[in-house]
């Protein structure tokens, strides 16, 4: 199964309209590129974790406006776009004891699957749970 390690970062954003758009305009500005996304939001405040493709200086820039970041390792593993591949690549890392805090992702049709960024609780033993696969 392909996968790759990425590194992750999260943005707690106030919840009003535009602040998201501020940021993506803030890292396309700058060149970088938004390979994977998840917004998630609450009362009062959002969440927005960002996959980029270059890590370091979209840190630089948020942090330079003043956002508060948090930083992690996750997975993209490439999954066949097939009935039971969550399930199968879920059950592996249950077996194992290896907790999904939480996943995102999307398919790809002209690929035929579907790219799934996964936060686990140990990452050395589901990358190698994910190479056996």
């Amino acid at each position: 199964m392909d996968y790759q390690v990425k590194r992750q970062i999260s943005v707690a954003l106030e919840n009003r309209p535009g602040l998201l758009a501020q940021i993506a305009k803030l890292i396309g500005d700058a060149g970088v590129n938004i390979e994977g996304i998840s917004v998630i939001d609450n009362v009062e405040q959002g969440m927005v974790r960002l996959v980029v493709s270059d890590c370091e200086k979209c840190r630089a820039l948020l942090r330079e406006q003043g956002f508060y970041l948090i930083e992690a390792d996750v997975i993209e593993v490439f999954i066949p776009n097939e009935i039971g591949s969550l399930a199968q690549i879920a059950s592996v890392f249950a077996d194992r004891k290896i907790n999904i805090d939480y996943a995102y992702g999307t398919d790809n049709q002209k690929r035929g699957t579907m790219g799934l960024f996964i936060k686990v609780s140990d990452l050395v033993v589901a990358e190698d749970l994910i190479k056996s696969l």
